[in-house]
């Protein structure tokens, strides 16, 4: 595993998301723990080499108050994904990222999710990156 973390930091990056082990409702809550301290493991050891880090944010609403486990108080560098039809999921996740960095705009970065997606980060001036699968669909369907 150190191979393919020490492979990361020889790509000449400077910021990273720390990587998104999937957790859903239906996750045993000991397993999620274990995926949720694997990756603040790997973060820790990008940190340790100069990466700037952003902590992930997306995971199922019932493994919201463990993945806040890690995150310093006043922590300000935050990613999720966006997914339509699930405004309420991104609510929750900038909401988190309000109470731990202590800002009314924290930094974070919201992957795709689609126009309903789009217009919250504008509103909350957060940083939208385009999910092309996403916007073809509601190109070619709208």
């Amino acid at each position: 595993m150190i191979n393919k973390l020490i492979k990361v930091l020889n790509k000449n990056i400077t910021q990273s998301v720390e990587p998104n082990y999937s957790l859903f409702d239906t996750t045993p809550i000991a397993r999620g723990i274990e995926r949720i301290y694997r990756k603040r493991w790997i973060a820790r050891y990008w940190q340790e080499h100069g990466l700037l880090i952003y902590a992930d944010l997306n995971v199922s609403a019932k493994f919201y108050e463990y993945n806040q486990l890690g995150i310093p108080q006043g922590y300000n560098a935050f990613a999720t994904r966006g997914y339509r039809g699930k405004l309420d999921a991104l609510e929750m996740e900038y909401g988190i990222a309000v109470r731990i960095s202590g800002f009314d705009c924290p930094n974070m970065i919201v992957y795709g999710g689609g126009n309903e997606i789009h217009d919250f980060c504008m509103k909350h001036s957060l940083l939208y990156v385009t999910d092309f699968m996403t916007e073809k669909g509601e190109l070619t369907n709208g």
